[in-house]
C-alpha cells in the first residue's frame, strides 16, 4: 500500500505518526494486511521515516534536538522537518513506528523512501554542519542495523525519489532498490537495462505497470522492463481482461525462474552499455553456458546485432523466454563473429527475453 495509507485527504505535511486511516480503513489496516497473508503473499507499506510534517503533532513534542538544525533553528523543507538521527528520541520514535508495523499490521515489506533535500547539515553541537550530516547518515545505518537485527524477515526497499540514493552504504542493508520514478515504459528500459552497471541485478527493481487496454507490445515491452532484475509490478490490474492477465501471469512466472538464480549470474551488455536515446538496448545475465537476454526495440532500424562474446565458436540455441511464443520475432547466429541478428516485425516499440545456450 502506497503512499497515504495514512491519511484521509492531502498528507504531505501532515506526516510522521504513520497510523492507519480510519475513513479508508473502517475495519482497521490489519484486517486488510490478514487478507493480503491469508492469499499466500506479504503485505508491504510505503514509509518515509526521516520526516515529521510541520502539521504533524511530533513537529511540537519531539525535542527540538531531534531535529536537523544550523544556527538553532530547525530546518523546514518543503512543509517538512528533519529528523536528526543521532538523537535518541528520534531512533526511539522510528524504532516505534516500525515495531508497530511488524508486530501489530504483520508488515513484511517496507518501501522506505525519502523525498527532501536535507542541504548541507546540522551545526548542532558546534559541529560542521557537513560534520553534522556524516554524524546522522551514519546514526541512520545504524538505525537500519537495529531494524534488521529485531524483525530479520522484513525486507525494505530503497526508493528515495526514485533511486536518489542508490549507494551501498544503503544498499548494503536494504534488500532492493527502486531503479526510477519514470513512468514512460520506452524511456525506463533504458533505466532497466543500464541499471546492474551499478547495483546487483538482485537488488535492480524495475518497474512494470502494464494497462488495461495496451496492445499487446506495449504490455509485454512493459514487462519486460521488470525481467532481468527484481519486478515492480503496478497498473490497474483489476480493470484487465483475461488476456491482459494471463500475459502478466506469464510474466510474473517467468521472471520468479529468473529469481531463483540471479544471484549467480553476470550482467553483460550486448549493444554495449545503453545510450538514453538509443533506438535499440540490449540487457543480459549468464551464467555458464546459458543466459538470459532482454532485447528492447524502442524506434530505428528493424534489425540489431547483439554481440554474445561468450558464446563465440560455438553453437548455440536460441528460443523466446518471453513470452513464450515468438510473435513474429527472428534471429539468426554468425558463429565466427559471435553475433547474434534479431529482428522485430512491427515499427512500434517492442521487446523480447530470450533464452541463450551454448551446444
Amino acid at each position: 500500500m502506497d503512499a497515504g495509507w495514512y491519511a484521509d485527504g492531502s498528507w504531505w505535511d501532515g506526516v510522521g505518526e504513520w497510523l492507519p486511516s480510519e475513513k479508508r480503513f473502517p475495519g482497521g489496516i490489519a484486517e486488510v494486511t490478514g487478507r493480503i497473508r491469508e492469499r499466500g503473499m506479504v503485505p508491504g507499506l510505503w514509509l518515509e521515516p526521516e520526516v515529521i510534517g510541520v502539521r504533524s503533532p511530533l513537529a511540537a513534542t519531539l525535542a527540538d534536538e531531534a531535529f536537523i538544525q544550523r544556527a538553532g533553528v530547525r530546518i523546514t523543507e518543503h512543509g517538512r522537518h528533519l529528523l536528526d538521527l543521532r538523537h535518541p528520541e528520534a531512533r526511539a520514535h522510528l524504532d516505534a513506528v516500525v515495531d508497530r508495523l511488524v508486530n501489530e499490521y504483520d508488515i513484511g515489506f517496507i518501501k522506505m523512501d525519502e523525498n527532501t533535500m536535507t542541504g548541507p547539515g546540522s551545526d548542532l553541537y558546534g559541529l560542521a554542519p557537513g560534520h553534522g550530516l556524516l554524524e546522522h547518515a551514519r546514526a541512520l545505518l545504524t538505525w537500519i542495523d537495529g531494524v534488521q537485527k529485531r524483525h530479520p524477515e522484513l525486507l525494505i526497499e530503497a526508493c528515495a525519489s526514485g533511486a536518489m540514493r542508490m549507494d551501498y552504504a544503503m544498499l548494503s542493508r536494504l534488500h532492493m532498490q527502486s531503479t526510477s520514478d519514470q513512468q514512460n515504459p520506452i524511456r525506463y528500459a533504458t533505466i532497466a537495462a543500464a541499471a546492474p552497471a551499478s547495483i546487483l541485478p538482485e537488488q535492480a527493481g524495475n518497474w512494470g505497470y502494464p494497462q488495461a487496454g495496451m496492445s499487446d507490445e506495449m504490455r509485454t515491452f512493459c514487462l519486460v522492463n521488470g525481467m532481468l532484475g527484481r519486478m515492480y509490478l503496478s497498473g490497474y490490474l483489476n480493470r484487465m481482461a483475461p488476456h491482459e492477465v494471463a500475459a502478466v501471469r506469464e510474466a510474473v512466472t517467468a521472471h520468479r525462474t529468473v529469481l531463483g538464480d540471479i544471484r549467480d549470474r553476470l550482467p553483460f551488455w550486448p549493444l554495449g552499455l545503453p545510450a538514453w536515446d538509443a533506438g535499440w538496448t540490449s540487457l543480459g545475465l549468464y551464467s555458464g553456458d546459458h543466459a538470459y537476454v532482454s532485447v528492447w526495440r524502442r524506434a530505428g532500424d528493424a534489425a540489431a546485432a547483439l554481440h554474445l562474446p561468450w558464446a563465440a565458436h560455438r553453437d548455440i540455441e536460441v528460443t523466446p523466454f518471453f513470452p513464450a511464443d515468438a510473435n513474429g520475432w527472428s534471429w539468426g547466429w554468425d558463429a565466427q563473429s559471435a553475433m547474434l541478428t534479431v529482428s522485430a516485425p512491427t515499427l512500434e516499440p517492442s521487446a523480447r527475453v530470450l533464452e541463450v545456450r551454448t551446444l
